[in-house]
């Protein structure tokens, strides 16, 4: 088994893989993970369905690691994902980073690796890895 991963549309498309192929993965990493941004102004939000529906299905270890002031998510909206993930049932660690001022909440993967690497690292050791 492996540890999916995947950042922005790819963080969520890492969880909707993993719920519906339970066997495929031993965990997942969802960095700042979401299909639309706020400014689609798509009503149900598409993002609270798709974790709402994954987490209903997906009981594998999952992190989801974002960071305040997201240019493409509210810190609001960021917070009903994990819960919908949540409360569906999903395995879900939240971390909610605040960066630097001005910085890019959505660069969290790219330019920020020190403040998540040690979260992630004992979620890897965790889930065996």
């Amino acid at each position: 088994k492996v540890v999916l991963a995947g950042q922005s549309r790819g963080g969520i498309l890492s969880v909707i893989y993993a719920a519906n192929n339970p066997s495929v993965a031993q965990g997942v990493i969802n960095f700042s993970g979401g299909w639309m941004g706020d400014r689609c102004n798509v009503y149900p939000d598409i993002n609270v369905t798709l974790f709402k529906e994954a987490g209903a299905k997906l009981k594998t270890p999952t992190i989801f690691l974002y960071a305040r002031n997201d240019r493409y998510y509210s810190d609001a909206s960021i917070e009903k994902y994990a819960d919908a993930f949540r409360s569906s049932g999903g395995n879900i660690e939240f971390k909610f980073y605040t960066l630097e001022p001005g910085a890019n909440g959505h660069s969290l993967f790219a330019g920020h690796w020190r403040i998540w690497t040690p979260d992630t690292d004992a979620f890897l050791k965790r889930v065996g890895h």
